[in-house]
């Protein structure tokens, strides 16, 4: 046997039906709090220190990392010749 029940309800309702708390409010709260941080962080905007968390020693990694890559092309380069 098998029984289906459809409810045609809003979030707002099943919300209430069910006793669930309403966290628009606590949403809203925290993403004015996120905006008010990314305009702040426009203003004073510096790409290396927004990639410095990504890159264990900062820019000289990136600078390795474009040194291999450099290398890697160029000798490619050089055996195509060869052949």
């Amino acid at each position: 046997m098998k029984i289906n029940i459809e409810f045609d309800l809003t979030p707002a309702e099943f919300r209430a039906t069910f006793g669930l708390p309403d966290l628009q409010p606590l949403h809203k709260e925290i993403m004015d709090k996120i905006r008010e941080k990314i305009l702040a962080g426009v203003e004073n905007y510096d790409p290396m220190n927004f990639l410095a968390p990504y890159s264990p020693e900062g820019m000289r990694s990136l600078q390795e990392l474009q040194q291999v890559l450099w290398k890697g092309f160029l000798t490619g380069i050089k055996q195509k010749k060869e052949d």
